[in-house]
């Protein structure tokens, strides 16, 4: 919807708005996997408990040390393996990393009444892993936590009044009202600061805005709160108008709203963290949420299929191939990239209608990265090197377990995709007039109930859940009775009914060839060396070792999961309650 208020965002897109492409490439890599869903859960399990001997859960590091951003990167993957399993092993474990880092760190990553005196992202990584361990284990601390992050980084953040007046109040200088970007003229509002600690600074990048957007999209779908819905909102449209490029369809690494300018550059982590944030933004009650969802689908398919880090030497053809060729026993932060871009990916394919093409293509290209992993980067499949063609290392190290660890989660529930699908989503139309994101939000308003209204409610959707459930499952056993062919499951996107997001508008702004900051600042060395120590891992579930139930029960998880979601509502806690 085009905001009356703001006639630049109104702009005409010259040529067709041509479907989107999601086929499966002929020449990818084993698209596929026979494994059954014991034998995923088996083998992530195994990469945990290898990875867990590395972590000093006192302070939240490894030995060897690795960064700040990376360190949360451990338990945000732990929690997204108990969520994806259906478990809550790891639960303690998560709750020390997280306690530990937070009691031995710098107190203002949780404190939005201290100043930062580090970069904004990496408070962001922090919050992304309570979050995660929140969904996982209805925690209220990780809640709280999660919370706390997002209000130190809206701190760094450009609202629209700063926008309008070309200043923000951690900034000792100001920049200008307007920039021309995607959209025409337009705002610096929503941008997020990178480097917190430096008030002459007005850089903004991918894995920061990303990642303020993804954070408040989780905390407005686990709780309902329509001011984290507003909050992300702003910063979506900033990273569109800003950072998005026209001419690869992806989003590039840095833009500064000081000198309008940006790079070219582009990391995995910039397109894991949007696409994560916009596989909740475009589910939800925003006026424009079919252009995310059109805009979701056009980064899908450019991310998997055209991007820089896909390989396209016919041997390894679909691979990731990021920074491979740096010396992967050597610790660098790009190894670790790649985390927030699967994990981006399974966010979209977890809320897709399981039969559509899109989710056919992220779980093939998944498959194609686990079959590399398996096959090609690890001994015993259990020691990976981060660089997924191979070969494998003969030496653990933590990078290489984690940087691997979401796509083995991500595998645990998806089914074999076949590599026949070819087909493309939205209809070749007329040139039409295209909005980029308006700001404007329809969300519902809060309103006060009381506390039997509250608990007639809860004890209400518990049933509806249960009942659901229960269905699912009957529902499940009388086809597989009937030898009827499965059903898709309900569609929870826009995929099969909107048309697909443009391919970009003209960039307007100046280019500028500059480091990109993941590299001219990032890499940041380690807090020491960590105690080795060891954790449990999960037992596997007792579930059917047949090929065809192994699918339904996939299935029925991923039901489960995107009910929860509609519901605004984590697992439940499974711990006793204290007599």
């Amino acid at each position: 919807m085009i905001s009356s208020g703001n006639p630049v965002l109104l702009l005409f897109v010259a040529g067709l708005v041509l479907g989107q492409d999601f086929s499966i490439p002929p020449d990818w890599r084993k698209p596929n996997s026979s494994r059954l869903r014991p034998e995923r859960l088996s083998i992530a399990q195994a990469a945990i408990g290898s990875l867990v001997s590395a972590i000093n859960t006192t302070d939240g590091t490894t030995n060897p040390t690795m960064d700040v951003w990376t360190y949360a990167n451990i338990p945000a993957a732990i929690a997204q393996h108990d969520y994806i399993s259906g478990t809550q092993t790891n639960h303690e474990l998560v709750s020390n990393i997280i306690k530990g880092f937070r009691n031995t760190h710098d107190p203002a990553y949780f404190n939005s009444s201290l100043p930062l005196q580090e970069v904004t992202a990496e408070s962001l990584a922090w919050g992304l892993a309570a979050i995660y361990g929140y969904r996982a284990y209805n925690d209220g601390d990780m809640l709280n936590a999660a919370i706390d992050v997002l209000n130190v980084a809206s701190v760094y953040t450009v609202s629209s009044t700063d926008g309008a007046n070309g200043t923000q109040h951690t900034r000792s200088v100001s920049f200008p009202v307007s920039c021309a970007a995607n959209g025409g003229n337009v705002s610096s509002a929503g941008a997020v600061f990178w480097k917190a600690v430096d008030p002459t600074d007005l850089g903004c990048n991918g894995e920061t805005v990303g990642a303020y957007v993804a954070l408040a999209m989780h905390l407005w779908e686990l709780t309902g709160q329509t001011r984290y819905l507003d909050v992300a909102h702003p910063s979506a449209n900033f990273i569109y108008t800003h950072m998005y490029s026209q001419s690869s369809h992806i989003v590039t690494d840095t833009y500064n709203i000081g000198g309008c300018s940006g790079n070219s550059l582009a990391w995995t982590y910039n397109q894991g963290f949007f696409l994560e944030g916009l596989s909740i933004l475009s589910l939800s009650p925003v006026s424009d949420a079919s252009t995310w969802s059109n805009l979701l689908q056009t980064l899908v398919v450019s991310t998997v299929k055209t991007a820089p880090w896909i390989t396209s030497n016919s041997q390894y053809a679909g691979v990731l191939a990021e920074s491979d060729s740096n010396d992967p026993t050597v610790f660098s932060e790009a190894w670790v990239f790649r985390v927030a871009f699967t994990r981006g990916l399974y966010e979209v394919w977890s809320r897709a209608n399981s039969s559509s093409p899109m989710a056919n293509l992220i779980q093939a290209f998944m498959m194609v990265q686990y079959n590399a992993l398996l096959d090609l980067a690890s001994q015993n499949e259990d020691l990976y090197s981060p660089i997924w063609t191979g070969p494998s290392l003969q030496t653990r190290v933590p990078w290489g377990q984690l940087s691997a660890l979401d796509v083995l989660n991500a595998a645990i529930n998806m089914s074999s995709a076949s590599t026949s699908t070819s087909s493309s989503i939205g209809t070749t139309t007329s040139p039409t007039a295209t909005s980029t994101p308006s700001t404007t939000t329809s969300a519902p308003t809060p309103k006060t109930l009381s506390e039997g209204v509250i608990a007639g409610i809860a004890i209400g959707v518990a049933a509806v859940f249960v009942a659901l459930v229960a269905g699912c499952v009957v529902w499940l056993m009388r086809r597989r009775r009937r030898g009827e062919p499965e059903g898709a499951i309900a569609p929870t996107s826009r995929d099969d009914d909107v048309a697909p997001f443009p391919p970009g508008l003209p960039v307007i702004q100046q280019h500028e060839d500059m480091l990109s900051p993941a590299y001219a600042g990032k890499n940041r060395s380690g807090y020491g060396y960590g105690s080795s120590s060891s954790g449990a891992t999960a037992s596997t579930a007792q579930v059917s070792t047949s090929a065809e139930e192994e699918s339904r029960l996939a299935e029925l998880s991923r039901l489960i999961q995107q009910v929860r979601a509609e519901l605004h509502s984590p697992p439940p806690s499974y711990r006793a309650e204290p007599e």
